[in-house]
């Protein structure tokens, strides 16, 4: 039964052949995939996925990114950023905020990525050297439209070169009242990670730098999108996230050069809970999950590549037997 529908949805004598095979090759792990929360469908993040990532070795060193893998300015205005070799984590390159006022975004809203559920956790990789000067930021909004009519921040950490310190908002106080209140000393010359965990779900956030804590709001919430004092928290905020923006300023003029730090190995990912098996959302394993996986597969979306080998062959049929057989958590 579950044979001759997976072979007549999908079409083609490769599904047939998959199926034939039996649900595992000999020397196949029995479970290939890392596991249930990487993986994405159909451009909805409710199920879980990598939403973006970039370690920026796929640019030409001394140019931008802007144009490329989705990376625009800021309203479509906002300044680049420039790549470079001069340090990375995962070599060659990484990101160079060297630019005052550049100012770099992805767009999730316009790209018609879905992102309003789930464990979304975001990981960057951090190098200040201790001749830095300026302020670096990785902001994220909940609203996001492309232009300055519809922008609704939840989140805004700075990097402050010159004060040596992460968090709490920047210097001037613009952002504070949305902002986390604990900082903490930047370790220059080294990479550090920093990565905040958002669960839209539950409406919390909680984010540190090399695993210190950067703490709760200023208004005492550890909201994503809504707290008492954020003046933010409007009728427009919602559980979502709709904009990543990597923003530099320090003062000395917007375009000039000056001495900033580095971003590299940059991710995006979402726990949507999800068991990849359940193609269809339903709950329960049948024959709709196959015909479900076959769509998927027909239609060319990253879903279908079960293995997570970067092409659709045979061998997704193969691997999205063993984790039907598997079964759901």
């Amino acid at each position: 039964m579950r044979t001759s529908a997976l072979a007549f949805v999908a079409g083609s004598t490769i599904a047939a052949a998959a199926i034939a095979a039996g649900p595992q090759l000999p020397g196949m792990p029995a479970t290939p995939r890392a596991s249930d929360a990487n993986y994405v469908k159909s451009g909805n993040f409710a199920d879980g996925g990598v939403v973006f990532s970039d370690n920026f070795d796929a640019y030409a060193v001394g140019g931008g990114i802007i144009g490329q893998n989705n990376w625009i300015g800021w309203d479509l205005v906002g300044l680049d950023h420039v790549v470079s070799n001069a340090q990375s984590t995962s070599a060659p390159n990484s990101l160079h905020y060297g630019i005052d006022e550049a100012d770099v975004v992805q767009d999730f809203f316009n790209q018609g990525a879905v992102i309003d559920a789930g464990v979304v956790t975001v990981s960057v990789m951090t190098y200040i050297p201790n001749n830095a000067i300026g302020e670096s930021a990785v902001i994220m909004l909940n609203t996001y439209d492309g232009n300055t009519a519809t922008h609704v921040w939840s989140m805004q950490t700075p990097f402050a070169a010159l004060l040596g310190l992460v968090g709490g908002g920047f210097a001037g106080g613009t952002y504070n009242q949305h902002e986390l209140d604990l900082q903490q000393p930047i370790m220059y010359d080294a990479w550090v990670e920093y990565k905040v965990v958002i669960d839209l779900d539950n409406n919390t956030l909680v984010d540190t730098y090399g695993g210190l804590s950067l703490g709760t709001r200023n208004d005492g919430s550890p909201s994503w999108w809504v707290g008492a004092g954020n003046p933010m928290a409007t009728a427009q905020a919602v559980p979502k996230i709709e904009c990543l923006d990597m923003y530099m300023t320090s003062g000395v003029g917007a375009g000039s050069a000056v001495t900033g730090g580095y971003f590299d190995d940059l991710s995006i990912t979402v726990d949507g809970g999800g068991c990849y098996a359940d193609c269809d959302g339903s709950g329960a394993l049948n024959i709709f999950d196959y015909i479900c996986f076959g769509n998927e597969y027909a239609a060319g979306n990253a879903y279908a590549d079960c293995d997570g080998s970067g092409s659709l062959n045979i061998f997704d049929y193969i691997c999205f037997g063993n984790e039907y057989a598997a079964g759901c958590p």
